[in-house]
């Protein structure tokens, strides 16, 4: 486990293959990840997927003091506020095996999605749908 070979695109443009032994970040990483899709919603994982490429790049090319790299963290600060909670974890063959996960900001409600404990009518759905499909049914027009 955490055991990592890959091949990077250095500075100079030149490729080089690079590895690393990296077990107990690599637990962290999977499990700060698993926690980050309980509790952010999917527009700010979309950007923060994003954003983690791009301050990557920052400062792998030693651009520490750029601008753009302190709007990123400032970004997320903000959504790292969030993310947090416990877990119960099995380590077994090189496999990370989630045994219990809990936040206290999980965004994660099974009862609000069953139709057998809440008695969800998928019928309350049907504006919503149609007004979601609009912009698929103008590219349909459109030839797209």
């Amino acid at each position: 486990m955490g055991e990592i070979d890959i091949l990077e695109d250095g500075i100079i443009g030149l490729k080089s293959r690079e590895l690393y032994e990296a077990p107990a970040a690599t637990i962290l990483l999977h499990l700060h990840k698993d926690l980050e899709q309980l509790t952010l919603t999917k527009e700010e994982l979309q950007l923060k997927w994003t954003l983690d490429s791009i301050w990557s790049y920052l400062v792998y090319h030693g651009m520490w003091l750029h601008p753009l790299r302190k709007d990123i963290d400032t970004f997320n600060d903000a959504t790292q506020r969030h993310v947090n909670g416990e877990y119960k974890i099995q380590l077994y063959k090189g496999n990370i095996r989630i045994m219990e996960r809990s936040s206290d900001s999980s965004l994660f409600r099974p009862e609000l999605r069953s139709i057998k404990r809440t008695g969800f009518d998928q019928r309350d759905s049907t504006g919503a749908v149609k007004i979601y499909s609009l912009k698929f049914q103008l590219l349909n027009m459109v030839s797209r």
